[in-house]
């Protein structure tokens, strides 16, 4: 997915900022999110380390809500619905979460989501994820 136009950008934070009032706009927040994540270039900032707080700045915990469900895409929560797991649920996947981290990684069977479904995650969003279970599933 591409990156939004400025104008695009402009329009997008007002609304996130007042998601609120702009609840339709959800979907398209974590497409845009998406994209970003997607296209992060983490070596071109010596400063970054992944998963780090910026310098003299503490570390904000992360939440199901803002950082985990926008990795899931519409797809990927609908398909897993059919297995009996609503990606879209933080306690559904708060409770099976080593079970999706291990498919993630292909550490316990085919890695998910497959490359024809918008997969494999980037490595920065798997770490997120698993930082997300070591903080202890916050929703």
């Amino acid at each position: 997915m591409p990156l939004p136009t400025p104008e695009e950008e402009k329009q997008a934070f007002h609304k996130l900022v007042n998601i609120e009032s702009y609840p339709e706009f959800l979907p398209r927040a974590n497409e845009i999110a998406r994209a970003y994540l997607a296209n992060v270039d983490y070596t071109q900032d010596e400063l970054h380390t992944p998963g780090a707080a910026a310098p003299g700045t503490a570390s904000r915990s992360l939440s199901f809500r803002l950082h985990i469900l926008p990795c899931f895409s519409d797809e990927d929560i609908e398909v897993m619905k059919d297995f009996g797991l609503d990606l879209s649920d933080v306690n559904q996947v708060a409770a099976r979460s080593r079970q999706i981290l291990g498919r993630l990684k292909g550490t316990t069977g085919a890695i998910m989501p497959p490359a024809d479904h918008d997969g494999p995650w980037p490595e920065e969003w798997i770490r997120t994820f698993e930082r997300w279970i070591n903080e202890g599933h916050a929703p």
